[in-house]
């Protein structure tokens, strides 16, 4: 699996926390998996997690601005 992959697979988890709080292991699972394989850094692991919680909390916020 390539590195942009495995970044797709984790926003697509994050994206199911939003209503999956459960995820969160899996969601540290990848990113360390992501950390191994593609050699990401400490600081882009960082990047990543938040960039990743930003987006899924854009989408809850979506949802419910849709569902009101």
């Amino acid at each position: 699996m390539s590195c942009e992959q495995l970044k797709e697979d984790l926003y697509d988890l994050r994206r199911n926390s939003v209503k999956d709080p459960d995820l969160t292991l899996e969601i540290g699972y990848r990113i360390k998996l992501l950390e191994l394989t593609c050699k990401v850094e400490g600081a882009d692991i960082h990047d990543l997690w938040e960039d990743t919680r930003d987006y899924a909390e854009s989408l809850l916020k979506q949802d419910q601005s849709s569902a009101a």
